[in-house]
């Protein structure tokens, strides 16, 4: 079996705005790979009919509707190819937190297959991913950052910016994205997204939009990320539409403060830097 590593990914700027006749929402967001992944462990054969077997450990997820199936799925149909595929999916992201998981799965399988079975121009399996999930144009273009922006169809990666270590929180708190782009107001947004390669500057000026949507319906969300902005930083940013948030690492967090409050909100969390 050959092995890949998806990482997960965070909006360190998140701005919203209009709403798509699609049903979708235009963004402006300043996305992050992170040295968080899901692992995978992955072995696909020619065949005389697809077949697609897919396992996940740590996380109960259905093994026919996820990305990494349809990833395969759509490669075999689109190509031509009749693939025997099995997949064991070592999932350390958390699913539904707005951390990218399984967008980042797909792109990392969609990539792997048309290496090994060549079929598509990078234009083309982009498109491909983007059928799965509006994330999955992102980590296809294998950048530390790039600034997305429509659907998640336009991805510019950005080279100029310093490394970030970050501390990352995911309380095991379920929230609803349709719920959170119903509550969101269009009429009160900025103007578009400001990028500084001054590493304080640039972090002064992360924000996400949906943020004071999730902490206005979820009272127990909002008094948590009050608890952390008095205990530890300032600065806590949800990301995606949630219901992981991070912030920057300096050396004066307090790690034992860190665990004591990851504890006493059943959070996970982890230490990482940009990748």
């Amino acid at each position: 079996m050959d092995v890949l590593l998806a990482p997960a990914k965070l909006n360190l700027i998140l701005e919203i705005v209009s709403k798509r006749s699609d049903g979708y929402h235009n963004i402006e967001s300043l996305f992050a790979r992170i040295s968080l992944y899901d692992v995978i462990h992955i072995q696909t054969l020619p065949s005389d009919h697809i077949e697609i077997q897919v396992k996940f450990k740590y996380q109960d997820i259905c093994e026919k509707e996820n990305s990494v199936y349809r990833a395969i799925e759509l490669f075999s149909l689109y190509s031509g190819l009749k693939l025997k595929a099995t997949v064991d999916v070592h999932k350390y992201i958390p699913s539904g937190a707005g951390l990218g998981g399984g967008s980042s799965d797909a792109a990392a399988v969609l990539m792997y297959l048309n290496q090994k079975f060549p079929s598509f121009s990078h234009n083309e399996l982009f498109n491909l991913g983007m059928e799965i999930g509006s994330d999955v144009g992102f980590f296809m273009a294998e950048a530390m950052y790039a600034l997305v922006k429509g659907r998640g169809e336009f991805v510019e990666p950005i080279y100029s910016l310093p490394k970030f270590r970050l501390v990352v929180f995911y309380p095991h708190i379920f929230v609803s994205t349709a719920r959170v782009y119903e509550g969101l107001k269009l009429t009160d947004k900025t103007a578009g997204v400001n990028i500084s390669n001054s590493e304080d500057e640039l972090s002064a000026l992360w924000f996400n939009r949906l943020q004071k949507v999730v902490e206005g319906f979820l009272p127990e969300y909002r008094e948590m990320l009050k608890d952390m902005r008095n205990s530890l930083s300032k600065r806590m940013i949800m990301t995606g539409s949630g219901s992981a948030f991070f912030t920057l690492w300096d050396s004066d967090l307090d790690w034992r403060k860190i665990y004591l409050l990851a504890r006493k909100y059943n959070c996970c969390v982890w230490c990482v830097e940009t990748v």
